[in-house]
């Protein structure tokens, strides 16, 4: 599977927790392979919230394909106004929806 391809499916799961018309723009991305991802082929994208910020959420995410957990990822995006390109601060159903998202150290 090509690097670029599974940026894109990283990418994809993010989009899902943008407030309303608001978008998520990566301010930092650490990607990390731990194995060999086989195309064709599919993977499944875990992500959890880390941390919320103000306009801000730190989220880890994991790649598995076939059982195996073949790449990671630690990623700070920022909400920002579709319109003005702003950071746009993020709303408390926003906040409560990604607190239900927050990872839980053991």
């Amino acid at each position: 599977m090509r690097r670029q391809a599974l940026g894109a499916g990283i990418a994809r799961a993010r989009e899902r927790l943008a407030d309303g018309d608001a978008e998520l723009v990566i301010a930092h991305l650490d990607l990390s392979f731990l194995g060999d991802v086989r195309w064709p082929g599919s993977v499944t994208i875990g992500t959890a919230v880390k941390q919320i910020g103000n306009s801000s959420i730190t989220l880890t995410q994991a790649v598995f394909q076939e059982e195996r957990w073949v790449a990671e990822a630690e990623v700070i995006a920022v909400q920002i106004d579709a319109a003005t390109r702003r950071a746009r601060p993020l709303n408390a159903a926003a906040r409560r929806a990604l607190d239900a998202l927050r990872f839980a150290d053991p």
